[in-house]
């Protein structure tokens, strides 16, 4: 594999990285789906394991879509192991606000925590293999429970839905 090429993985990798919260904080779940290989799985910090596109797109409907979300993405790291697959690491700090008009008010942040990818190049291109969120920080009067319609009670739904 030449430079170029290696670089060139590493971009499209880092792209999902990024594209993934643009979609998340516009509740884009089409476009957020589209990033994820098939049979892709993602370990979530607060609903636990989600196996395949159509367990992802079960916990995308049950995001709740009235609140304004924004992430920042820090620390992309991205490293080519061959041709066809790649891992990396971000971190990633969420601000969530329950009012749906602009500008929102915020007290700071809601969360802050980091990923743990793999990527695998599919004939469609570079998407996720698989996805381990970490949550290192939450606020205590807000996060990752809140983001689910019907907070901590939505979580227990989605664990069952998707058999965890």
């Amino acid at each position: 594999m030449t430079e170029e090429e290696r670089r060139a993985i590493e971009q499209d990798c880092a792209r999902l990285v990024i594209a993934y919260h643009v979609y998340v904080d516009n509740y884009d779940h089409e476009k957020v789906l589209s990033l994820f290989a098939e049979h892709a799985v993602v370990d979530h910090a607060v609903v636990g394991m989600i196996r395949g596109k159509a367990a992802l797109a079960a916990y995308f409907d049950a995001k709740d879509t009235s609140t304004v979300a924004q992430h920042v993405m820090t620390n992309v790291l991205i490293d080519v192991i061959d041709d066809d697959h790649a891992r990396g690491t971000a971190y990633w700090t969420a601000y969530i606000s329950p009012a749906a008009a602009l500008p929102a008010p915020m007290s700071g942040p809601a969360a802050l925590g980091s990923y743990q990818d793999t990527f695998i190049r599919t004939p469609a291109g570079w998407k996720f293999h698989t996805r381990r969120v970490i949550g290192r920080f939450a606020a205590s009067d807000r996060g990752s429970t809140t983001l689910l319609k019907g907070g901590a009670a939505a979580v227990e739904k989605v664990r069952e839905k998707l058999g965890g």
